[in-house]
């Protein structure tokens, strides 16, 4: 049988075709690689921001709910260290009493010098996705209100470990929250609490869009999220 001479010859792809169609998705994939990158960071600052306003907001309940002083307690990530992400810590008063003030001692949880009931751990350590905490660097988020240098703070500084020697995990910023809701970082009350969290790598100031803002109301402990 002969068949037509339309379907009797097929054209096959030259070397060259092929090698021009290889250097075409090559191109495409060098001009993407950035943005997936920037999705992937843009992707762990939003699970970072959204846990740590749940964890501010869980302690917040806990502290009215138990009428009770509560501590969110931070680390402090290098930047560009991507193994050592930020962790979140909470401890509570049994008592209900404000046990551990804002010392400048170093503290150790739980300490054999402490009652059994002083202090409880309620939260031992929540690792967040790559991102890290400032104290209010340059950067612009438009949605943010503007507030005078007296109306706001930043995170407390102390030095709290905790863990069994050998496995401690150390914390050197922290925010309380007061049995009646209020969130402090001194023993004032201010208006706001800002909490800024940067990118685990590069600077991410600026205009960076993977840059938030938690602020936390000072008189009600409620938490925003603002970000570019």
């Amino acid at each position: 049988m002969i068949l037509p001479h339309s379907l009797s010859r097929y054209r096959a792809f030259t070397l060259t075709e092929c090698l021009l169609v290889l250097g075409i998705i090559g191109l495409l994939g060098t001009l993407l690689a950035p943005s997936l990158g920037s999705l992937g960071t843009s992707w762990k600052m939003d699970s970072s921001l959204l846990a740590a306003s749940s964890v501010l907001e869980q302690a917040r309940q806990y502290a009215v709910s138990k009428n009770t002083y509560v501590w969110v307690l931070f680390n402090e990530p290098e930047m560009n260290d991507a193994s050592n992400e930020l962790t979140v810590a909470v401890v509570a008063s049994r008592s209900g009493t404000d046990t551990l003030g804002w010392p400048d001692d170093k503290i150790i949880l739980p300490a054999a010098n402490q009652p059994a009931s002083d202090i409880e751990i309620v939260v031992r350590g929540r690792r967040l996705s790559a991102a890290r905490i400032a104290d209010r660097p340059s950067v612009n988020i438009g949605s943010l209100p503007k507030a005078g240098a007296a109306e706001q703070a930043s995170l407390a500084s102390l030095n709290i470990e905790i863990g069994p020697n050998g496995n401690r995990a150390s914390f050197t910023r922290a925010v309380q929250f007061t049995p009646t809701g209020e969130a402090r970082a001194s023993g004032a009350i201010v208006r706001y609490i800002d909490l800024t969290m940067l990118p685990l790598r590069g600077e991410g100031g600026g205009d960076s869009p993977n840059q938030a803002v938690l602020r936390i109301g000072g008189l009600t402990g409620k938490t925003l999220i603002y970000r570019n």
